[in-house]
């Protein structure tokens, strides 16, 4: 359904939770000039308003809601760069007391929107210059983090000609030390004005005119869809290899496979029956012979992102295992291209997948996450259609997906200890 100006509302009706669910997406296209600036905003808004203005007053509010729990974030889907405001909070058929906590909810939610701890030319300077300490402690941080940095770099070399889908989606130290209150609130402003919005209901809402409430708090603006997600196209380049050291044990190896989705029903939940087969576990093929067999690895696992259309598998070696560990990887790719594996494991792989799938279902912040996907690539979104789909997947059909993988990068990191 849509509101009068064109934003959407997608709307998930369901009596299973005693609390209801509302996120409102801000979206607009990537520009790496406006991560950090994305990213601030975000914590500026979780943070305080003018009515809420600091973080222990917001807190108390929440708390008189009955323990809504509240967040903004940012996240990055294909080419759409989001900024979501979220909150969970109970149905309100279930307290005793006569009142509307979802008009009151509505009401929090336009002081956070609308409502800034700023001056109307600047945020505040303390909190601003605050939250943009915390951000650089941050991702100093995260360079202690070796997986992280791994996946980081293997991702830079995938993306070797478009740093927008490769960088940090919070942006790097040096876009916060450049960073400039004004600028920033201007910024606000202009998502507030220009971006597209949607809205997304989850939860019973059946006794609340959630329509007019959102006609009203967005009565400015019109869509314009301007900022249509599309699978990212990557640009296909010869095989990228990279070396780099790092102080601490172990080492850690990288590869990033091209692996086109063709925005299909059926490659999506091939591509997850196709991680389970690698590396779900103890009897997944990569844990199997990499681990158990031959002992070259402390972890390995796999991931598919369909908006990047990139295959990853991430291990923990030994670095003079390197060539033997790729070599045993790229055997079991070919294996189930050559449908030689057991139809055991496939069986259960897909038993697995049902189970995780129905546990998705039985969380909010599980089917919100479904929710974003179906939106952006019209995908189903109820279970039972799903573990239809993934009933009838058949090895046919995971080989020739896998056919036109294509390998584009290895990273390795080796541990001083362990050259």
């Amino acid at each position: 359904m849509k509101l009068n100006n064109g934003i959407n509302v997608d709307y998930f009706f369901t009596k299973k939770f005693k609390n209801n669910t509302i996120v409102i997406d801000f979206i607009t296209n990537i520009k790496i000039e406006n991560f950090a600036k994305r990213a601030i905003l975000a914590d500026l808004m979780d943070d305080s308003n003018k009515k809420y203005p600091q973080k222990s007053i917001l807190a108390k509010k929440l708390s008189q809601m009955y323990g809504a729990n509240f967040a903004v974030t940012v996240l990055k889907v294909s080419n759409q760069h989001i900024l979501r405001v979220i909150i969970n909070f109970v149905n309100e058929n279930y307290i005793s007391e006569k009142k509307s906590l979802f008009l009151e909810v509505i009401s929090f939610l336009k002081s956070v929107i609308f409502n800034p701890l700023a001056d109307g030319k600047k945020f505040d300077k303390k909190n601003f210059e605050l939250q943009r300490d915390n951000m650089i402690d941050y991702l100093v941080s995260l360079k202690d983090n070796p997986r992280f940095y791994s996946s980081s770099q293997l991702k830079k070399l995938y993306f070797k000609d478009n740093p927008e889908n490769s960088a940090l989606i919070i942006g790097n130290e040096i876009d916060y030390q450049n960073l400039n209150n004004l600028e920033v609130y201007q910024y606000y402003e202009n998502m507030i004005n220009q971006d597209d919005i949607e809205i997304k209901l989850l939860g019973d809402f059946e006794n609340v005119d959630f329509i007019n409430e959102f006609n009203q708090m967005f009565n400015y603006k019109k869509n314009h869809d301007k900022s249509k997600s599309n699978i990212i196209s990557t640009s296909k380049h010869e095989l990228i290899k990279q070396t780099e050291n790092y102080q601490g044990n172990g080492s850690i190896l990288g590869l990033a496979y091209y692996l086109p989705f063709q925005n299909s029903i059926n490659n999506y939940f091939i591509s997850l029956v196709l991680n389970g087969l690698l590396t779900s576990n103890n009897h997944s093929l990569l844990f199997d012979e990499i681990r158990e067999k031959n002992s070259l690895a402390y972890y390995v696992n796999s991931n598919y992102n369909i908006f990047d259309e990139m295959f990853t598998i991430q291990t923990g070696i030994n670095a003079k295992d390197k060539d033997q560990v790729i070599d045993l990887i790229n055997e079991q790719i070919d294996r189930i291209i050559k449908l030689d594996y057991s139809d055991e494991l496939l069986k259960n792989t897909k038993l697995t997948l049902v189970d995780d799938l129905l546990t998705k279902f039985d969380s909010q912040k599980g089917i919100v996450s479904e929710m974003t996907i179906s939106n952006y690539f019209n995908l189903i979104l109820e279970p039972s259609q799903g573990i239809e789909v993934i009933n009838k997947i058949s090895k046919d059909n995971i080989s020739n997906f896998l056919k036109t993988i294509k390998i584009q990068a290895i990273h390795l990191l080796v541990g001083e200890s362990n050259d």
